[in-house]
């Protein structure tokens, strides 16, 4: 109903305001007294008006609403990245097997340790991720709620990787690490290896996998709404180009009008 509210107010604009304010400037030139011509100008300045107050209302709407895009895209940068992470510490378990750090030459090291601050990396980008997540949430709820409770949905499901898209309220199962953030300092910990501990690719690789999992169900369900009407998305995304250039337009108009 959001996406179809967005259009409706771009047709009223495009097929009734805006020439009901042409048609009240045209018949300015009709008119044979100052005083009727004042009359035509003050109501066509009034619709002026009205459709820049509307098309602002509009931008706002819609420039909140570009905040689940906007979490979409860093959630999938990070799913990418986490996978990145993950294949390479399966070929280093495959390489290097349970060797400590003590066992491994100092270029072996260097690039385990590599690894573990490219884990890291994840880490601080899901915290990043979680923060934008909440802030959309509290944008949301007032304007949409439908996109709201995807959010809401995210959230936990970020809170807690047993959760999915059809049961997000689902209760934790005492994963000592719940939380896709968890699973990812969890991992670090892993591959850091330390007090002469072997370096821990095999567990790693498991919660890695498991904030991969994650991730891919905050996609599902933050895409919800994209899966309702493609060809009426690619409007919108076209309409929220065009709307910037449209109130500035129109300002022009009202400008020239009070003139």
């Amino acid at each position: 109903k959001g996406l179809e509210g967005i259009r409706d107010v771009l047709e009223t604009e495009h097929v009734r305001k805006m020439p009901d304010a042409s048609r009240h400037i045209a018949a300015t030139a009709t008119v044979k007294t100052d005083d009727e011509r004042i009359l035509s100008l003050t109501s066509a300045s009034a619709k002026q008006e009205e459709i820049l107050t509307d098309l602002r209302a509009l931008l706002e709407q819609m420039q909140k609403w570009a905040e689940t895009e906007e979490l979409l895209r860093l959630t999938r940068e990070l799913l990418l990245k986490q996978r990145s992470v993950t294949r390479l510490t399966g070929e280093f378990k495959d390489r290097f097997g349970v060797k400590k750090a003590s066992e491994c030459t100092r270029d072996e090291q260097g690039q385990v340790r590599a690894l573990e601050h490219e884990q890291r990396d994840c880490a601080n980008d899901m915290r990043i991720l979680f923060e934008r997540m909440t802030q959309a949430l509290a944008k949301m709820m007032e304007l949409d709620k439908w996109t709201a409770k995807n959010i809401d949905d995210a959230i936990k499901i970020a809170q807690n990787t047993d959760a999915t898209p059809e049961n997000p309220d689902l209760a934790a199962t005492g994963d000592p690490y719940p939380g896709i953030e968890d699973k990812m300092r969890a991992a670090q910990a892993d591959l850091a290896g330390k007090n002469g501990e072997p370096y821990g690719f095999g567990i790693a690789h498991g919660k890695q996998r498991g904030a991969e999992t994650g991730l891919e169900r905050i996609i599902t369900v933050l895409s919800r709404r994209r899966d309702v009407d493609q060809a009426l998305m690619r409007e919108i995304e076209q309409s929220r180009r065009e709307l910037q250039r449209i109130l500035d337009k129109q300002r022009e108009l009202i400008r020239q009008t009070a003139n």
